[in-house]
């Protein structure tokens, strides 16, 4: 990841603090889509035991 800070005239005529700007370099884009691909092929899968139990009617047994 690259950064930069904004030009100081910039926030001082917005009355502001002055930013911070990121930008993903093409390593950092890689990982991620990555990270992004594991999280939802992890989403996908059913959490054990919750899938396999049958609905119930709501009511207290």
């Amino acid at each position: 990841m690259d950064s930069t800070w904004e030009d100081s005239a910039a926030h001082e005529r917005a009355g502001r603090p002055r930013r911070r700007f990121y930008r993903l370099t093409h390593d950092g884009a890689e990982q991620a889509r990555d990270a992004l691909a594991r999280a939802y092929r992890s989403r996908r899968q059913p959490l054990p035991g919750w899938a396999a139990r049958p609905a119930t009617d709501g009511g207290a047994p």
